[in-house]
Order: structure tokens, then sequence, then C-alpha cells
């Protein structure tokens, strides 16, 4: 996978202006042409979010969507579809132990 590939060995690109934004619009624009289902579950997550009591939108600084709450990121989703999200250690365990993450 290209994401993959960019976050292990090109993550000095990171450093470079423009570059992650860049980067995660080309994911996008791929996403959009070639994964419709994938883009919908996106488009659809972002309304779900939005609508939640005092969340905002923002940019993440590698590109992408974040969502944030009283001006902290708690979340944000790539161009490809994948969800980082912010998460106690506890919470974090419990996702994996459930295999949900």
């Amino acid at each position: 996978m290209i994401f993959e590939f960019v976050v292990r060995r090109l993550h000095w690109l990171s450093r470079v202006p423009f570059a992650p934004q860049i980067f995660d619009a080309l994911l996008l624009a791929s996403t959009a042409l070639f994964h419709r289902e994938r883009m919908t579950a996106m488009e659809r997550l972002e309304a779900e979010t939005l609508g939640l009591p005092e969340v905002e939108r923002c940019l993440h600084r590698f590109g992408g969507i974040g969502f944030a709450r009283a001006g902290h990121e708690f979340a944000h989703l790539h161009g490809n579809g994948l969800l980082d999200l912010h998460l106690t250690r506890a919470a974090a365990e419990s996702a994996v132990a459930a295999g949900r993450a």
C-alpha cells in the first residue's frame, strides 16, 4: 500500500512545505475516483462527527480533515479513509483486544 510506504520510508517528506497536503489531496482524489463507497462513508463520518456538540472541522498538519473540540484535535481523517483517533491508553488497549483496531 502506497500510504504505508510513504509513512515508513518517506517520512522525511513531512518536513517539505506542502508535500503532506499535496499527498493527501492525491489520496483523496484517488479515493473519490476509484473507491466511491469509501468516499461516501468518509462523507457520512464527517457529517456525523460535525453534528456532535462543539465539534469543529480543522486542518490536520499533514493534510486531511481534522476534528477538534475546544481547540484541540481529537481525530483526523486521511484522504484514503484512514481515521486516526486520539484515545486514552486504556481505550486503545480495549479496542485492540476487541479486534476493532
